[in-house]
């Protein structure tokens, strides 16, 4: 939960809005519903969203809303598709195959890449016929 005072700040960027509640209980409802937000950054965010189109004071169900799709995204993490994490493999990138002699060969040095099955692996390196003129 973040501070009361950057809760109040983020509402008052609201306060050239249509309808923005002129009752301190109502004005503290809204601070109420951004207190919600996890870290600063998140609130910063949601208010940037609220505020980036809006004609008219969001409700605090609005706010709560918005804040809760920026926590959303601060827990998301991203899956990494790669068996080892760091920097790319300086022979295949890190995508597990390089092309060497007009074949793919599965690199040795990283081990990411998805499992090609031999049949795939048969048809990639099989040669093209050269056309014909």
């Amino acid at each position: 939960m973040i501070s009361e005072d950057l809760a109040k700040d983020q509402v008052l960027r609201l306060s050239g809005l249509d309808y923005f509640p002129l009752e301190p209980k109502a004005a503290q409802e809204l601070v109420l519903a951004a207190m919600d937000a996890k870290t600063d950054d998140v609130c910063k965010k949601a208010f940037d969203s609220l505020c980036h189109d809006a004609v008219r004071c969001p409700v605090p169900a609005d706010i709560r809303r918005m804040v809760r799709v920026e926590n959303d995204k601060l827990e998301a993490k991203p899956e990494n598709p790669l068996k080892s994490s760091g920097p790319l493999c300086k022979t295949c990138q890190s995508n597990g195959y390089f092309k060497q002699r007009s074949e793919f060969i599965r690199c040795q040095n990283c081990g990411n890449g998805r499992e090609f099955s031999q049949l795939l692996l048969d048809r990639l390196n099989k040669p093209t016929p050269k056309p014909t003129q």
